[in-house]
């Protein structure tokens, strides 16, 4: 591609509202690249090599290569946790969940959505807005025991295309006054069992959030929920575990502050009853969970972030990301070595943050006449 005329700090406006200027950085699209001299992830384990970018893919490294000596080059995370902080009066709440989960170095981010809440053209709108964010998919929240009419699911199920739900538990005293109202368990199981089926006819990934005892997670596992959250229980996670089940644990739930609290979180995660880690709570809390893991040497940096990359990506059946694989999505974060930083964030090769470091070596190579200049 033509290389056009620019200012190397022109690149630090990471969230361009006017892409018609001549700058690269205000393009949507990085142009074609290879980061190089840096320690990329293949397998676990963090070697010297180089990534190339072209056309939203990951190809073979070419040319113009940009000097990342010093940063770790790793997937894009996927964050199964995502949330919007309910109570904004700004309606703003996407936006900054976006926002900050690009600069924690999440590409590919499922945002919570009750089953009974409407799909708002706002909610839309306001996705359309953020131009420079992560893919963002919805992962469908179901109450186990809603009464819900399964034609109508079907075709709300239709309607909003969720690519993931998930089955959430009420307490046991509404658990008790439900079942009761409604002769029993046996009801309720069965339209569990249909919901289960709406969900696989429409290839929908899903699973349950919250299991508290070794039956209740052998029952999701017989309809089909075979995606462990934040599980309640040691019992349920072992019982998951036991079946070949993957555990989705909460980063927040790992933390307190910076440091890795004792908890029932923390505790699975050192038995290795965690497959992956999702954020729920701050958009920034599994990269937070990564940092404080790796700082305390309780895991490398490879497997740590595996939790929050290719685990996740495998565990949603997003075959296209998750790894620095030629031909799939370029999803690559930069992290700084010695800070154990996010530096830069592409999504399908859209650069949606750039700390000042990653853009004067950039601009290095884009705009050196600019550089010189200087």
């Amino acid at each position: 591609p033509r290389t056009p005329t620019c200012h190397p700090h022109d690149i630090k406006r990471s969230y361009p509202q006017d892409q018609d200027k001549g700058s690269w950085a205000m393009r949507r699209d990085l142009p074609n690249l290879t980061l190089d001299g840096g320690r990329v992830l293949h397998g676990g384990v963090l070697r010297d090599g180089a990534v190339g970018i072209g056309s939203g893919l990951i190809c073979e490294p070419g040319a113009p290569r940009v000097d990342v000596t010093g940063y770790a080059v790793l997937p894009g995370a996927v964050d199964i946790g995502g949330k919007v902080t309910p109570g904004k009066a700004d309606g703003r709440g996407l936006h900054r969940l976006a926002t900050g989960a690009a600069m924690a170095g999440t590409t590919t981010l499922f945002v919570e959505q009750a089953a009974d809440a409407e799909r708002s053209e706002a909610r839309s709108a306001e996705v359309n807005e953020v131009r420079y964010c992560p893919d963002i998919l919805e992962r469908l929240v179901i109450g186990s025991h809603e009464a819900k009419d399964i034609t109508a699911v079907s075709t709300q199920l239709d309607a909003r295309c969720p690519s993931a739900a998930t089955f959430s538990h009420p307490s046991d005293a509404q658990r008790r006054r439900i079942e009761a109202q409604e002769g029993g368990f046996g009801a309720i199981a069965r339209r569990l069992a249909n919901l289960a089926a709406a969900l696989d006819d429409r290839g929908v990934s899903y699973g349950s959030d919250g299991d508290v005892t070794a039956e209740t997670r052998e029952w999701m596992s017989m309809i089909g929920a075979r995606m462990v959250l934040r599980p309640a229980s040691r019992k349920a996670a072992a019982t998951a575990r036991a079946m070949g089940e993957p555990v989705i644990l909460s980063a927040t739930d790992i933390l307190t502050g910076g440091t890795v609290r004792r908890g029932m979180a923390a505790a699975l995660l050192g038995e290795g009853m965690c497959d992956a880690l999702g954020s729920f709570g701050a958009p920034d809390a599994a990269l937070r969970a990564v940092t404080a893991l790796v700082s305390s040497g309780r895991m490398s940096l490879g497997h740590t972030w595996a939790l929050i990359s290719s685990a996740p990506a495998g565990i949603m059946g997003l075959s296209d990301r998750g790894g620095l694989v030629v031909g799939t999505r370029a999803d690559v974060v930069l992290m700084e070595l010695a800070s154990l930083k996010v530096a830069a964030t592409v999504t399908g090769g859209r650069l949606i943050y750039a700390d000042a470091g990653i853009q004067t070596r950039l601009g290095a190579v884009f705009c050196p006449e600019a550089l010189a200049a200087e």
